[in-house]
């Protein structure tokens, strides 16, 4: 069924896991807030988003659905309620997340493992 994910290396993919809704609107406004930050911080470093990379990004969206043909994601994209000018600002978002997450990799590797230690420990206590 297509827009179904199910169990695969796909669900892991960094597209996946900025598509996950995460359970409310508060995370969805989140991740709209970082999509928003991350171009600006594209603009701030000088970095250019070249088509190329949103288009890479959009081809591994729709692979990440099996969507593998053109035909097969025009008819999925009709279905959304989405035109093609508001896909592709989304598909850009992601780029830009995913382009100033690279950036910024190797500094926020010791900053990832802090999150990891807090919300396992809060998970821990919350589990009893």
């Amino acid at each position: 069924m297509v827009g179904t994910m199910q169990a695969s290396p796909a669900c892991n993919s960094d597209i996946a896991v900025l598509v996950r809704p995460g359970g409310n609107d508060s995370v969805v406004e989140k991740k709209v807030l970082l999509a928003d930050l991350a171009r600006c911080e594209l603009v701030r470093l000088g970095i250019d988003l070249p088509p190329v990379r949103v288009q890479a990004v959009r081809a591994e969206f729709f692979r990440d659905l099996e969507l593998l043909d053109d035909d097969a994601a025009s008819t999925w994209l009709a279905g959304t309620g989405l035109s093609e000018e508001d896909f592709n600002t989304v598909m850009t978002d992601f780029a830009a997340v995913l382009t100033v997450e690279a950036h910024h990799r190797e500094r926020l590797v010791p900053r990832v493992e802090l999150h990891r230690r807090l919300m396992g420990a809060r998970t821990r206590t919350l589990a009893g």
